[in-house]
């Protein structure tokens, strides 16, 4: 009995999850933005570059500094280390845990950066085509790869950024002024 019922739910399912993703499609043709767009307005680049960060941001920097947990959270403004500095944590293949420092890095070190994404799985592309485990891993605000080590690659990545690689950010300089820098990539 419950075989016979699982067929049929599961093309109920793909037929609702398809006729979602033209209705959105449609939406975005027409310049509207659909509910999910507008939900996650709040968690944009340009929303974090602007300094306008949701409570859940906020909540989660309050249980940091209460609970002493992990140092770095979106919208953190760090500074990536020294090239120097990096190249002392790689292994003999310029990895480390099995993320590669790529050559399109090296130009954004030193500069300050704001935490994008903390990214705990990737799609393996490249290798086993299965989600892969990250530990301390972060996307930076508008830093992406520009191809030049990759045949002239135009797909503009986001480049990943392990914890180590980075500190945070000098306290000298104000945080809305440094925000403001942020804001656009450079």
């Amino acid at each position: 009995m419950v075989v016979g019922w699982s067929a049929p739910l599961v093309f109920v399912s793909v037929v609702i999850g398809a006729v979602t993703v033209l209705y959105r499609d449609h939406l975005c043709a027409k310049g509207r933005v659909d509910l999910f767009d507008a939900a996650n307005d709040h968690r944009s680049e340009r929303t974090l570059a602007a300094g306008n960060p949701d409570f859940g941001i906020l909540f989660r920097r309050m249980c940091r500094r209460i609970l002493r947990g992990r140092w770095l959270l979106v919208g953190d403004i760090v500074k990536i280390r020294s090239l120097e500095e990096i190249q002392t944590t790689l292994d003999g293949s310029g990895c480390l845990d099995g993320l590669p420092f790529m050559a399109e890095m090296a130009r954004f070190c030193g500069q300050d950066a704001l935490v994008f994404r903390c990214v705990d799985k990737i799609y393996d592309y490249g290798r086993t085509k299965r989600l892969r485990r990250l530990k301390r891993a972060v996307l930076l605000t508008g830093l992406r790869c520009n191809g030049s080590a990759h045949g002239g690659c135009h797909a503009s990545c986001y480049l990943l950024w392990k914890e180590v690689w980075l500190r945070p950010a000098d306290k000298d300089r104000s945080a809305p002024e440094r925000r403001s820098s942020l804001a656009s990539p450079p």
